[in-house]
């Protein structure tokens, strides 16, 4: 979180969620079931900065007394990794050029709209690509 240990005793939580709505949901989910498992939302650094930040939260008792015992895990990276996969999974089939994945024996495992396009079914449902003339 940016700061030193001390410096956050006695200190709400609710100031480092940019969205009191992520709040919220987790003291709502701690009311209703007593636990929050693996929430993902954003988190606020000491700094100002934004991240993304993984919760768990367990009901137990301090010193005699009702306390809340958070795991928090800076999940940035993954969340990152996160968007650059699910653009790489929409690449082929956004892509202008006709892609296919065929295996061994040339049966088509995937083709995109643009290879769809060029191509028709054949009986039995197979994807039978047209020859491009001049190739």
């Amino acid at each position: 979180m940016g700061a030193p240990p001390a410096a956050l005793i006695g200190r709400g939580v609710d100031d480092a969620y940019p969205d009191p709505k992520d709040y919220e949901a987790i003291l709502e989910t701690m009311r209703r079931d007593g636990v929050v498992r693996d929430r993902d939302h954003r988190f606020r650094h000491a700094d100002g900065h934004e991240f993304w930040v993984s919760c768990s939260v367990l009901s137990v008792t301090f010193e005699g007394q009702p306390a809340h015992l958070s795991a928090i895990l800076n999940i940035t990276e993954c969340k990152r990794a996160e968007q650059e996969l699910a653009v790489m999974v929409q690449f082929p089939e956004l892509n202008q050029a006709s892609l296919l994945r065929v295996d061994r024996d040339g049966s088509i495992l995937l083709a995109n709209a643009a290879a769809r396009a060029v191509s028709r079914r054949a009986p039995g449902g197979a994807i039978v690509v047209r020859a491009m003339p001049g190739r």
